[in-house]
């Protein structure tokens, strides 16, 4: 945040696939945040601990919502 690293648990709120934006939220940052993907340097699933591809992740998000449509 604010140009500086930052690890941080996220719990996404939305994903806009078309801005490349996430909303977040966590109790450390306080109210809702709004980031860029190109901001997240490494995503890991919270439960587990696993790293995992955040471009395949929006990649499949986006295939949801058009089977969806």
């Amino acid at each position: 945040l604010h140009g500086k690293k930052v690890e941080e648990v996220l719990q996404v709120d939305r994903l806009d696939l078309g801005k490349k934006l996430i909303a977040c939220h966590a109790d450390t940052l306080g109210a809702q945040r709004t980031i860029f993907l190109s901001q997240v340097l490494s995503a890991r699933n919270a439960e587990t601990g696993q790293r995992f591809n955040l471009e395949s992740w929006t990649e499949a998000v986006r295939i949801a919502r058009q089977r969806r449509r």
